[in-house]
Parts: C-alpha cells; structure tokens; sequence
C-alpha cells in the first residue's frame, strides 16, 4: 500500500507543475519585478546569471525553457511575467520582435504601435522604430499584436548587436531598459 501512496503523491506533484501564485497571472503593478534578463543557449544553469540595469538573475526556479519559436534570442520581461523574442536578420537589416506569454506557449498581444530599440550603428547611437504589425489570420491589428518589425541598412552584415529596448507595456505594465544582445 505505502509504494501505491509514494507513486499517488508523485504524480500529483509532477502534474501540479508550476502551480505558484505567480502562473495564475493576477499581477498589480507593485508585485511585478520590472526587470528583464536575456536568456541565453549557453546559459549555465548553476551560475549566478547576468545582473545589471534592466536585468534580473537569471536562476529561474522553474526551469521553463524559454525556446524561440522563430530562431530569435529570448528576453524575459519582468519576474515570470513574459518573454520578447527578439530576432536581427543581418542578411536584410530587419529587427523583429515576438511577444509570449511567462511559459512562452500563447502570443501575448501589446496595446502599442511602436517599440523603439536603441543601439549604435556605424560608431552613433541610433534609435530602430519597430512598427506594430497587423496579422489578418489571427484578428490581430495595429494597437493589439504580437509582432513588431523595423529595419536599419547599417544592420546588415553585423555579426552581433546589443542594445536597450526603450519601454514595452504588457497587461498595462510599463517594463523599461530592456538588456538585449543578440550574436550570430
């Protein structure tokens, strides 16, 4: 009878997953660490992780894998809040961003037209407007999309960028300074 309860009580911790408050996604904005931390492929999971300005640790309790579904870098937003996927085409000089949810399953739409990535392009600080884009087979429009693209000639050919994405808003909190790099 014991290794039945042993096996019973397993199974319903390996299905309860990340049950935490924190999944429910009832966040007010005095609870919400503001943060973002760039996850990267060769992230060691046992170091301390990237901190700075704009940056959280990156010691992620629930080891959710945060894959890029469009060959993007992953950027998280906030505590367990939710992910930017951010991928440079240095071929074409084109930035695009992706939103997710905190489990990177569901696109999470933005209530923004623009999203502004600041960063230095032949030797100046440039500012690259990525444009809101409208998405007819999911419903989504200007002002209520996942997707957000810009572009930059000076982009091309560049094996690496980094830089700060200005301000995204998402479920009406204002997430600012966001770290990014992204390498080839």
């Amino acid at each position: 009878m014991r290794p039945c309860l042993i096996a019973l009580i397993a199974a319903a911790i390996a299905l309860a997953g990340c049950g935490d408050d924190r999944d429910k996604h009832d966040y007010d904005s005095s609870s919400v660490d503001q943060r973002s931390r760039t996850a990267g492929p060769d992230e060691d999971p046992d170091s301390p992780g990237i901190s700075g300005r704009g940056q959280t640790p990156s010691g992620h309790e629930h080891g959710h894998a945060a894959d890029a579904r469009f060959g993007g870098k992953m950027v998280e937003i906030g505590d367990h809040f939710a992910w930017a996927e951010i991928r440079v085409d240095n071929d074409d000089g084109t930035i695009t961003l992706w939103m997710w949810d905190a489990h990177v399953e569901n696109p999470e739409r933005l209530k923004m037209k623009e999203i502004v990535f600041h960063t230095r392009l032949g030797g100046r600080q440039t500012a690259v407007t990525l444009a809101a884009q409208a998405d007819s087979l999911t419903g989504e429009k200007i002002g209520d999309t996942q997707r957000f693209l810009g572009s930059d000639r000076r982009l091309i050919g560049l094996k690496s960028v980094a830089g700060e994405i200005e301000a995204i808003d998402v479920k009406g909190i204002t997430f600012e300074h966001i770290k990014f790099e992204w390498k080839e």
